[in-house]
């Protein structure tokens, strides 16, 4: 998970909500595949009860079975989000780019500076992802460094 990664800092507590949506164009195009619904899940990272980051997560609700996820099970959803999902993966598709905003609604974080936004795409198979994250970390907080290797 990015936020783990380039986040400057200890994260001492995650805050999760979820909802499920209908199907839009934008969900379609980052998760290049056919389903019935989305799964919309957002979290907030924390500091000593402060929010310092702020994840957006969409999934097809065809992943939850084949991940077999319980969405009642909220702990279970975000220990599959944050981690296992990771270990899972055979690869992924990164982007870095530069915000102006966070679109946290719940909390102010960072008073709203600029951030780096690193915007992924997770993948078990290789037809589409399984997930896609968009993570924002307030410029001020972010360390990003990139490891190659052929």
């Amino acid at each position: 998970n990015p936020i783990y990664k380039c986040l400057s800092g200890k994260i001492d507590d995650v805050e999760m909500q979820f909802r499920i949506e209908l199907i839009t164009d934008y969900a379609k195009q980052v998760l290049n595949r056919n389903m019935t619904a989305v799964v919309a899940i957002e979290r907030w990272y924390k500091r000593n009860d402060q929010a310092v980051a702020f994840a957006f997560t969409v999934m097809a609700i065809e992943a939850v079975s084949e991940l077999n996820l319980d969405l009642q099970d909220e702990q279970q959803l975000l220990d599959m989000i944050d981690k296992k999902i990771y270990e899972l993966a055979n690869s992924a598709t990164i982007e870095l780019k530069r915000s102006d905003s966070i679109p946290s609604l719940k909390y102010e974080i960072a008073n709203d500076k600029d951030c780096d936004l690193i915007i992924e795409s997770v993948y078990i198979s290789d037809k589409y992802p399984v997930i896609y994250n968009k993570f924002y970390i307030p410029t001020e907080s972010s360390q990003i460094t990139i490891n190659a290797a052929k």
